[in-house]
């Protein structure tokens, strides 16, 4: 949708509470951010041409200004995930996130294919693979991370002699140093509680809360869900795909946000899992239907986790109330 047709269809936002944990707006992302939050959870249009909201004049410059604006109100360790079919776009979105100060830690693909069309498809007089993917990027900064390379740097300290210092040596020479500070600093590992209590020391100064990652275990950056059954939106997303980024991104009362809530999925992943809830939707339909399915989701109350169940510590906490 260009500009002028967004000012002739612009409204006040629109807020529903429909419980202590769970709120809904209807408006436009962008005239309703940036929305204090734990993580961004979203899946925006592709501008693929779905359906008419699917097809935005200047999309990257859109994709900038709402990106900006939710980067701009999650929590400085908050992780940032995004949707999206086409992989060369995606790169572009994932560049704006990383610009914001998160970088990307993963790719995601979201592997469609043992249940779509493509195993019914002809493929004999084709030229190319068949498309049977979304891919996901997952943002997150480190700031432990951070706090290392600048307390080090700040003291004048290689890495290889904060290595030393902490006991993490070559086996064939105690002088050397095992590249894990080095690993530390560009966020693939994560210092565990006893080396940053250590690292604390060195420095002589307190380290930062980590982000979340709540690790499920051996899993791979390719995942295999069924799409979802539908629900009155052109573009679902399985609820089971959203509980496995909120699981492991957010712990128990912290809140999510999407910026683009379509059918309450992301909503619903929420409440089964014990997360507050923040959706903001444009279109007036798939405001209701996201409205009804939130509700009759919280008559249901609290299901059982299912991806993280072993990391969630019992039963959630109460969630306080959202403002």
């Amino acid at each position: 949708m260009n500009e002028a047709k967004r000012n002739e269809c612009m409204l006040d936002p629109f807020v529903v509470r429909l419980s202590d944990s769970v709120t809904i707006i209807r408006g436009d992302c962008r005239d309703v951010l940036p929305v204090e939050c734990d993580a961004v959870v979203t899946d925006p249009p592709y501008n693929i041409g779905k359906a008419e909201w699917d097809k935005i004049d200047n999309y990257l410059d859109w994709c900038d200004e709402w990106i900006a604006k939710a980067c701009y109100g999650c929590k400085i360790s908050g992780a940032v995930w995004c949707f999206h079919s086409e992989p060369d776009v995606l790169v572009d979105l994932s560049r704006m996130i990383a610009k914001h100060g998160r970088p990307r830690r993963n790719w995601v693909t979201w592997d469609k294919d043992k249940w779509t069309y493509c195993r019914k498809y002809d493929a004999a007089g084709s030229r190319r693979f068949i498309e049977s993917a979304e891919y996901i990027a997952y943002h997150a900064r480190s700031p432990i991370a951070e706090w290392i390379k600048t307390e080090r740097e700040r003291r004048g300290m290689t890495r290889n002699v904060v290595e030393v210092a902490l006991g993490y040596v070559s086996t064939k020479d105690a002088t050397r140093g095992t590249a894990l500070c080095y690993r530390w600093e560009e966020g693939s590992s994560i210092p565990n509680e006893n080396d940053l209590a250590r690292l604390s020391e060195l420095f002589g100064s307190s380290y930062p809360p980590p982000p979340t990652f709540n690790n499920p275990g051996k899993v791979s950056s390719v995942w295999q869900y069924p799409p979802a059954p539908a629900n009155g939106h052109a573009t679902p997303k399985p609820v089971e795909l959203m509980q496995r980024i909120v699981e492991t991104t957010t712990n128990p009362g912290n809140t999510v946000l999407d910026c683009f809530a379509g059918s309450g999925t992301t909503g619903i992943a929420c409440i089964r899992t014990g997360r507050r809830f923040i959706g903001i939707e444009k279109d007036a339909r798939y405001f209701e239907i996201a409205r009804a399915r939130l509700e009759n989701e919280l008559r249901q109350g609290l299901l059982p986790l299912t991806h993280n169940a072993h990391l969630s510590g019992g039963a959630p906490s109460a969630p306080s109330d959202c403002s």
